[in-house]
């Protein structure tokens, strides 16, 4: 599902040890499955394109619902700061379209998995 109206799924400051949107993708990619396994996600994947500032991740929630979100990383509003947003493009469940009461509670808790696998860098 496309989604209409991107919705928020992390909020990143780079840093020395983060210098570039590929910088964080990489970070996540090593760091992110294993928060998101701790968040309750099951099989967690974090795949990234670094070259085109873009990831989808995979997973399983309960009940064995299997997720796929294909999320844009940018930096905001002038691509020049050192603030990175990601926005939720596509969402998938189970190969079909989430409806918004099973979206928000998994999106919300995905945010705070990447979130905290980026703290610390």
């Amino acid at each position: 599902m496309l989604m209409t109206e991107p919705r928020p799924v992390g909020s990143f400051t780079l840093g020395a040890g983060s210098r570039t949107v590929q910088d964080l993708l990489l970070k996540l990619r090593e760091r992110a499955p294993q928060k998101m396994g701790a968040a309750g996600f099951e099989d967690a994947v974090f795949l990234a394109d670094e070259s085109r500032q873009w990831a989808v991740v995979r997973f399983k929630s309960a009940s064995f619902l299997k997720w796929e979100f294909g999320i844009q990383f940018f930096r905001g509003p002038d691509e020049t700061g050192n603030r990175v947003q990601a926005l939720v493009r596509t969402a998938s469940l189970n190969e079909g379209e989430p409806d918004e009461a099973r979206l928000e509670p998994v999106r919300s808790a995905l945010q705070r998995a990447l979130e905290s696998a980026f703290a610390g860098h």
